[in-house]
């Protein structure tokens, strides 16, 4: 199955906490991984049920919108289709771990069942997204 949200991830990152102790989630957050679900929602083919088994993410292409003080040239080579990848924050495992929770319990029941990521990208683009497949591994099929 292949799926496309629309806008720009916001990484996930490690908790916070208040003075006092109480731990909490930036509202920006909140609300990317509440627009993500929602579009991966209206993506699902009727009845789909989330996968029980081991999953597979085939590839993982996470792509960021070009940045205002990048040259001209580079811009035209990105919109001509050249992959220019972006090394810049965030870190690849915060991007993952904000992705995975945000597909939690709508393609998989939690995210401890991702056996397999496969093509990880984080590149440049003219319109930001993420575009990935996902698949249920058949039992003993980890090759």
């Amino acid at each position: 199955m292949e799926f496309t949200l629309l806008g720009t991830i916001l990484a996930k990152q490690s908790f916070r906490f208040t003075r006092t102790g109480i731990k909490y989630q930036d509202k920006d957050i909140k609300n990317w991984q509440a627009q993500a679900r929602a579009q991966l929602i209206q993506q699902l083919p009727a009845g789909f049920k989330p996968f029980t088994g081991a999953v597979r993410i085939e590839y993982l292409d996470i792509i960021f919108p070009m940045q205002k003080a990048m040259s001209k040239l580079l811009q035209n080579r990105i919109r001509q289709g050249e992959i220019i990848y972006r090394s810049k924050k965030p870190d690849v495992d915060n991007c993952i771990k904000g992705f995975l929770d945000s597909c939690k319990t709508i393609l998989f029941i939690d995210d401890n069942q991702v056996a397999e990521i496969n093509n990880f990208r984080k590149r440049y683009g003219e319109t930001p997204m993420i575009k990935f497949s996902i698949q249920e591994i058949p039992d003993g099929d980890f090759n």
